[in-house]
């Protein structure tokens, strides 16, 4: 994936080597920075500076063991988010939620979503905290700053919200009148159809939002602390500004295709005597012999249409932001060599899905 915003392979720097590769443990600009993630530049040589930013190194002190390679690393990412999808698919779903709590949660209750969203987002920083944590404790590790392993590893790739915004702009379900009294549905909004993913996507992407900011300042600041004549910055500095740029196509995407200030009826506002659902006549018999005029609603082609567009826009969009982070992380891996040796990368996948499943849990139940 990073070839699609690669530079030519002539700027590749000197004396870098893939990630987990173990022959670079005694190069001269690998060896001297193993087990330390802070530091400043000052004097360094050009051609002794690192092949990554201090701030990105997760290295124990001496290697013992092989390390992950590039593969595996970003293997492990795809595993996670994959299982996270299959999980919130399910978790996401207001009816589900408001089903096990036995009608606790999940009732929509209004303006509850403007809290909620900060379960999910303390949710993700809790699961970078913990993994910080844990990999600060395991032994030769124990050097290393954890505020900036928490930091890189929110930067990590992430395509969960895709599949997210997908499902609440086109998975909708009829409401009957018993509904009217409650606030899972607003009648004059949403005819009766409930979109069930709606709640669990906006406070998905309110956090994954400020997410993206934060993993965009640190990445931009990071590398720009990096000398400029270093090769090492000059070959990432294209997927930098990538990264940097990311949080603004978000931001387009939740506020003009799937707004997240929508939070009853259709992902994109339908309204206008163009798109107003079709009406026709009906008339239903009772077996007494009792007949009964009635209105019946359709939703036309327009508006089936019209989800569908919201809904790829939305994807081309949210999947533009996902290819960004995973080129950055594929061209990243290119370089550190050693120095990018993360243990734990099993547990620390656990122990992202149980955090994204509880953030999504506590989304779908507001």
């Amino acid at each position: 994936m990073g070839v699609l915003f690669s530079r030519p392979s002539d700027s590749f720097p000197a004396g870098a080597y893939g990630a987990g590769d173990t022959s670079s443990i005694n190069g001269s600009i690998i060896a001297p920075y193993l087990g330390d993630n802070t530091g400043l530049y000052g004097d360094i040589p050009t051609k002794e500076l690192p092949p990554i930013p201090f701030e990105w190194i997760i290295s124990p002190s001496e290697i013992k063991d092989t390390c992950p390679s590039s593969s595996q690393i970003l293997t492990a990412f795809a595993v996670t988010e994959a299982v996270i999808v299959i999980l919130t698919s399910v978790a996401a779903y207001r009816p589900v939620v408001h089903f096990l709590s036995r009608g606790m949660l999940g009732r929509r209750i209004k303006r509850s979503i403007a809290l909620t969203w900060t379960a999910v987002f303390a949710c993700q920083l809790l699961a970078n905290a913990a993994i910080a944590g844990m990999v600060g404790n395991t032994p030769g590790y124990g050097g290393l700053n954890m505020l900036h392993i928490f930091t890189v590893y929110m930067a990590r790739p992430r395509f969960h919200l895709v599949v997210l915004g997908m499902l609440r702009s086109l998975v909708g379900v009829k409401r009957s009148r018993a509904f009217d009294k409650t606030t899972i549905i607003n009648t004059k909004r949403d005819r009766r159809v409930e979109f069930p993913y709606t709640d669990a996507f906006i406070t998905t992407a309110v956090s994954e939002m400020l997410l993206l900011i934060i993993a965009a300042i640190f990445t931009s600041v990071t590398w720009h602390r990096v000398p400029s004549d270093s090769k090492a910055r000059e070959y990432t500095s294209d997927m930098v500004s990538f990264v940097s740029s990311s949080p603004a196509v978000m931001l387009l995407c939740v506020v003009a295709f799937v707004p997240i200030n929508r939070r009853y009826g259709d992902a994109f506002p339908i309204e206008g005597r163009r798109y107003e659902t079709g009406r026709h006549w009906g008339a239903t018999v009772a077996p007494d012999g009792t007949a009964t005029l009635h209105v019946k609603e359709a939703v036309p082609t327009s508006v089936k249409v019209k989800r569908i567009v919201s809904a790829a826009a939305s994807a081309v969009l949210m999947g533009f932001v996902t290819l960004v982070q995973w080129s950055y992380w594929a061209k990243f891996l290119t370089m550190p060599g050693v120095l990018f040796c993360p243990p734990k990368l099993i547990q620390s996948g656990v122990i992202w899905v149980i955090f994204t499943l509880m953030g999504t849990l506590a989304g779908a139940a507001s």
